[in-house]
């Protein structure tokens, strides 16, 4: 397995840091974010967000317990996250929340590196 993550990282330079953690604050960002793509007239605005954080793939459904889950994050919907993340500023939708702001940054970097790279998204729900 060391070798494998070696072999990782020499083929996705930095990709250890790539990573979101929406731990005590996904519930808000989630409901903030769908409340701003409605706004905007985003066709299925709840059905997008959710694809954006828990991935448009699940991934060894049978393996993990109920409350658990694997996703992925396709090429095509990262760009499409990436895409909706450029409009949106997070300072307006997070003006009094700090935690959320600081955590929908992070996630928002993550995909727009993420896109930038041409790459997929992982996403672990425990």
């Amino acid at each position: 397995m060391r070798s494998e993550l070696r072999l990782t990282r020499q083929a996705y330079p930095g990709i250890e840091d790539r990573r979101a953690s929406l731990e005590k604050t996904s519930v808000e960002i989630e409901k903030r974010l769908s409340q701003e793509l409605s706004r905007r007239k985003v066709v299925n605005a709840d059905e997008i967000v959710e694809k954006l954080m828990f991935g448009d793939q699940t991934l060894a459904p049978l393996l993990l317990s109920t409350e658990e889950s694997l996703g992925l994050i396709s090429r095509e919907l990262v760009s499409e996250g990436a895409s909706i993340f450029r409009q949106i500023d997070p300072e307006t939708l997070f003006a009094r929340d700090e935690s959320c702001f600081d955590d929908f940054e992070g996630w928002r970097d993550l995909y727009l590196l993420a896109a930038e790279k041409n790459e997929e998204i992982l996403v672990g729900v425990a």
